[in-house]
C-alpha cells in the first residue's frame, strides 16, 4: 500500500522556502525502491551483490572496479525490463563486465602509449 504524497517545507540555497513532495515515510533527498520495483527489488539487488563479489574479488584496480560496478548496475537495469530478470541477470552481468573489462584494458593501452609519446617527446 503507498502512502499519500506529503507536502513539506524547504529551504532553498538562497534563503527562500519553498513546498516538496516527499512519499510517506521516505526522507526526503533518500532513495527507495518500495514503490518501484515491489517484491523483486531485494532478490534481484541481492543477486548482483553477490555475482558482483565474484567478479570484484581479484580486482586491484580503482578505474576497473568502478567500470564493472557501472556495467553491474546497467545489467540489473536491463534485467529488471525482461520478464525474468532474476534469469537474465547473471548472463547480462557477464556480457556487461567483459565488455567492461575490455574497455578498460583499450584505455589503459592508449594512455600508456601517450604516455611513451610525451617522454621520448621531451
Amino acid at each position: 500500500m503507498q502512502s499519500k504524497p506529503a507536502m513539506e517545507r524547504v529551504k532553498t540555497v538562497n534563503g527562500m522556502s519553498r513546498q516538496r513532495v516527499t512519499r510517506g515515510n521516505v526522507r526526503p533527498g533518500c532513495r527507495s525502491n518500495a514503490g518501484y520495483h515491489g517484491q523483486y527489488a531485494d532478490p534481484l539487488h541481492l543477486l548482483k551483490s553477490q555475482l558482483l563479489a565474484d567478479q570484484l574479488a581479484p580486482v586491484r584496480d580503482a578505474e576497473l572496479e568502478l567500470r564493472l560496478r557501472r556495467a553491474a548496475d546497467e545489467s540489473a537495469a536491463l534485467a529488471w525490463a525482461t520478464s525474468y530478470p532474476l534469469l537474465t541477470l547473471p548472463e547480462l552481468l557477464r556480457e556487461k563486465t567483459a565488455e567492461a573489462s575490455v574497455q578498460h584494458e583499450r584505455q589503459r593501452t592508449i594512455q600508456l602509449r601517450g604516455r611513451v609519446a610525451v617522454e621520448v617527446a621531451a
